[in-house]
Order: C-alpha cells, then sequence, then structure tokens
C-alpha cells in the first residue's frame, strides 16, 4: 500500500511538471531514505541501517536541505519532473 502511495506522488509531481512547464513552473520531489532526525541516537541509527545503504551510514538533515536549495535555485532552472533520491544508495535499481 505504501509503495503504491509513493509511485501516485510521483507519477502525480511527474505530471503536474508536464502541465506546468508551458508556465515556467517546475516540479520535482525529494524522497530522502534513512536520515537520522535527532530522536533516536545516532550510532543507534547507523546499527541499524548502515548495512543496507552502501555508503554505510544514514544521512545527516542538512544533506536533504542542499538538495531543496539546489532545486530552488537558478542552478536548477532547467530541472522539472525530477525525482531525487537522497538515500545513499539504497534503492540503486
Amino acid at each position: 500500500m505504501l509503495a503504491a502511495a509513493k509511485g501516485a506522488i510521483l507519477g502525480f509531481a511527474r505530471a503536474l511538471a508536464r502541465e506546468l512547464g508551458p508556465e515556467n513552473i517546475r516540479v520535482n520531489a525529494v524522497c530522502p531514505g534513512p536520515i537520522w532526525t535527532g530522536r533516536q541516537d545516532i550510532g543507534e541509527q547507523n546499527a541499524r541501517f548502515a548495512p543496507e545503504i552502501p555508503m554505510r551510514r544514514v544521512g545527516m538533515p542538512k544533506v536533504v536541505g542542499g538538495c531543496f536549495l539546489f532545486l530552488a535555485s537558478d542552478l536548477a532552472g532547467f530541472v522539472t519532473g525530477a525525482i531525487l533520491d537522497v538515500n545513499g544508495g539504497m534503492h540503486i535499481a
């Protein structure tokens, strides 16, 4: 069920990007993986998730924020309909 909901959101983002592109409105999605939120000890969270992540660690919040900053900047002025996975390679196909 969760995968279907995520797929629907990503499809919606791409559809909006196509529809709103002529208006110069960009629509992208950021999909974070295991990110340390401070609610759990970083060592415990790394022990739980790191073995499944190619980079062998959980991400930090500023990395996700940096992705949003990039997408909101002029550097991403021609980026629309993108799905940006921020997960240390966890979901590499």
